[in-house]
Formats: C-alpha cells, structure tokens, sequence
C-alpha cells in the first residue's frame, strides 16, 4: 500500500469567465470543484493507474467535510485526521478568452498542542503497513515544522521507502530524517540553502549536498527545461519536447505519481525518472489538474529524452 500525507489540503474551485474585469461584476460560464492538496493529487494518479493509495489528511470544519465527500466521490482511499480549524479554499479564476488563470489562495490556520499530538499518533498508525509513504505540501504552522521528520524516522523502522516533497522549515528538517527521495525544484533548493543552482557545478554540488544527508534519490524539477536527477553515483539529464502548455499546477505531483508507479513496476531508476517526467507533461497538457490516466503518460514517453552519466 501506499499513503500520501497532505496537511494542508484545499478545496480547488475554478470559475470560468470570458474575461475577467476588474471593478464589475462577472457571470461566471461553469465552475468545478475537486478535493485538492499535493499528497491528494499523487493518491489521486496513482489511483488510476491502478495503484492501492491512500491519502491521510488533515481536514476541520464544514469545508473538511466538503473536501471528504469530493475524494470519497473519486474513490480515493481517505484517512481523514479532524481537527477545528476549517479546510481551507483555493479559488482560481479562468478567463476563457485568453486561456489565463488567475489563483487566490487562502493560508492554512495552526492548530492546537494536543491537535498535535493526536496527529503524530494517528499518523504514524496509518504508514504501519505502507510500502512507500510520500509527504507532500507545507505544514500549516511553525508547530508543525518537525512532523515530516518524525514521521521518516518511524518509516524507516517499518522499512518503509520515503518521498518528500515540501520546502522552508519543513524541507530543512525532513531533510534530517534521510528519506530515500526529495524533490525540490529550483527555486525551493536556491531558497534553502542560500546557494544558486544554474552550472554543472552548481547540480554536482546540490546531489553532494543532499546525498551526503543519506538521500539516496534528489530529483530537482526545473519546469519547462525539464528535470535533473541523482541516485547511486549517475547523474540524469531528461528534457521534453515542446509542449502545449494548458495548466502546469500539479504536474510536480503527478511527476512523483510517475516515479513512484515506476518504483512499483521495480523498473531501472532511469525508467522511473521518465515516466515521472512524462506524467509532469502529460499534466501540464490537459485539464483539469493531477487526473491522468496511464494510457496518457505513456503517449508522452518517447517524448522525453534522458541523458545519463556516472560520476565518478
């Protein structure tokens, strides 16, 4: 089995206007609503392709039970956690007419001592007898900045194979724990650790860094140029083809869907990586977010080249 943990999930709500003025009232075409969050959005891939996921999240108020009807209607599997603060809503806006999306989203609220506490209880009794446990998305509060760590730490002990995928305090001390997977992308590395990320030497620097923390696999996800990565003393280089661009929110989790698929299948990590890079671009090239199929990541597999090299 395998558990997503996302702590600060959101109701996604798209309306759909013609355009978008500002000062007036606008009539909106049609609207949708999904369960969203980075550790829903991998359950919700690896549910369709075929995969035993899931999500372990943290919900409160009247919008949390929105967001458990939302994934129950999807057929995730769900480990709500319940607390007082009330779920959280992201509205996006998208102008039809210019395909141009304009998001507001809200910040998640702290929660208490003992909310805690009963968290860190209920978490770790939920990864027991998973196989492969991602962390995905920030942790709401400065309180809460250690529970990824403590939560890789008792996954190593059921053997259990860690992904994490965060940044700030909440990357800086999961990091501690040596999961088996990172994924930060430029932007996330350059902001934690003070140091650029644009030459060769900067990447040979970056997987030093973070391979000698333990980490085994360091993937750094650099948008349209593509993804870097390091396992085992190889370096890789996979870069896409040119794609349409229809919405690119989710596509870093629908990357760790495609790694972890491929994990699954004990396919070469060079494999793993590709199907990754191919789910990030088949996401980025549809709509709605994080909801392929298998059938659609494989139609972006030749697309995607990988150049790979041992350092010695």
């Amino acid at each position: 089995m395998i558990v997503t943990i996302t702590l600060n999930p959101l109701i996604d709500r798209t309306l759909f206007v013609v355009r978008l003025r500002k000062g007036v009232i606008s009539r909106t075409d049609r609207k949708e609503m999904v369960a969203g969050g980075k550790g829903v959005n991998v359950a919700r891939v690896l549910k369709n392709f075929g995969l035993p996921a899931k999500a372990f999240v943290m919900l409160g108020g009247h919008t949390g039970k929105l967001f458990a009807d939302l994934v129950r209607l999807e057929g995730i599997g769900l480990i709500p956690f319940w607390v007082n603060s009330p779920t959280r809503f992201s509205t996006r806006i998208h102008e039809t007419s210019r395909e141009l999306n304009t998001t507001l989203i809200e910040e998640g609220e702290p929660i208490t001592r003992d909310e805690i506490e009963r968290l860190r209880g209920k978490a770790i009794g939920s990864i027991q007898k998973a196989k492969i446990l991602v962390l995905s998305g920030s942790a709401p509060g400065a309180n809460l900045s250690t529970i990824y760590r403590d939560l890789i730490r008792e996954a190593h002990n059921n053997k259990t194979l860690t992904i994490l995928d965060t940044y700030g305090e909440a990357f800086l001390r999961g990091i501690e724990a040596s999961p088996f997977m990172i994924k930060p992308n430029r932007a996330e590395y350059e902001s934690s650790t003070g140091k650029p990320l644009r030459t060769a030497a900067d990447f040979r620097a970056a997987f030093r860094h973070f391979h000698d923390k333990g980490i085994e696999l360091v993937v750094i996800t650099l948008g349209k140029q593509g993804v870097r990565a390091s396992f085992k003393g190889e370096t890789f280089v996979l870069k896409p083809r040119r794609i349409k661009e229809v919405m690119p929110v989710g596509s870093g989790d629908c990357l760790i869907a495609g790694i972890v698929y491929g994990l699954t299948q004990n396919l070469p990590t060079e494999d793993c990586l590709r199907w990754g890079t191919a789910a990030g671009c088949a996401n980025a090239a549809v709509w709605p977010v994080a909801d392929l199929k298998k059938e659609q990541v494989e139609q972006y597999l030749p697309l995607i080249s990988v150049r790979k090299k041992h350092e010695g």
